[in-house]
């Protein structure tokens, strides 16, 4: 699945603001919301590459955190049966809460060609 692809079913499962990487300008911004982000890295062999592999997070802002508001995007990620490590924090000078989901493993991405490196 293609960043793009993840990012409109994400943003459909969820009903709330997705975006990768940033949201261009902060007054666009509803909570909650969704960033995703993503360390990408290509591989190959033979002066070839062959495909690429994504480490994704995805930064899910709340204004609350009591429970249930990550319940859709949880259910999403088990559905998907994507594994992840959860990290909370209250970001006191915006006055809101971050989870953060680190996929426990990465996301492979074939190349439609061989590019030559």
């Amino acid at each position: 699945m293609y960043l793009n692809d993840f990012k409109r079913e994400l943003a459909q499962a969820l009903g709330e603001p997705v975006t990768v990487t940033a949201f261009r300008d902060a007054a666009d911004v509803s909570f909650p919301c969704a960033v995703i982000l993503d360390d990408e890295s290509t591989h190959g062999g033979d002066g070839k590459l062959f495909y690429k592999m994504h480490a994704v997070s995805i930064e899910h802002y709340t204004e609350t955190n009591d429970g249930g508001e990550h319940d859709a995007l949880e259910a999403y990620l088990l559905a998907k049966q994507i594994t992840y490590t959860k990290t909370t924090t209250y970001i006191k000078d915006e006055r809101f809460f971050m989870t953060v989901y680190d996929f426990d493993e990465e996301i492979v991405e074939k190349l439609k060609e061989d590019y030559h490196v």
